[in-house]
């Protein structure tokens, strides 16, 4: 798993990511969050790309909490009353991208995991990204 926890290692990820459409992706959600008067020293996020032999606990060790399970009231997926703990999922040609917002500050966590990965997040991702789009069409 890759870590950007810093303004200038996100930058140069931004700058300079394996892969274009990652890249692109990095760079789009890094003009969403800056403001044109801010830089990014005042940026409040880490950036975290999941990779091929993650694991899911790997992930949850690095972030502090649950991914998979909702981080407030622990339910797993599959229980009745289950929402998964991220702000947001946004689906891409290859990748989904979760945000968790962490305080009112504006501090948060944006992961990219591969579609291609085979992973309990991937398989919640696909099932809420399918999920969505069936709301959406309807």
């Amino acid at each position: 798993m890759k870590m950007y926890r810093n303004p200038a290692s996100i930058k140069a990820f931004a700058d300079h990511a394996h892969g274009y459409d990652l890249q692109r992706l990095v760079q789009n959600r890094l003009k969403s969050l800056l403001q044109p008067d801010l830089d990014y020293a005042a940026l409040l996020l880490a950036v975290m790309v999941v990779e091929e032999g993650d694991t899911t606990d790997d992930l949850e060790n690095a972030v502090g909490f649950s991914v998979v399970c909702n981080r407030w009231n622990s339910l797993p997926p599959g229980s009745e009353h289950f929402t998964p703990s991220w702000d947001a999922l946004d689906e891409h040609a290859d990748w989904f991208e979760l945000t968790f917002i962490l305080s009112d500050e504006g501090e948060g966590i944006v992961v990219f995991i591969p579609k291609a990965i085979a992973c309990p997040l991937g398989d919640l991702c696909r099932a809420f990204a399918t999920d969505q789009k069936g709301k959406s069409e309807s």
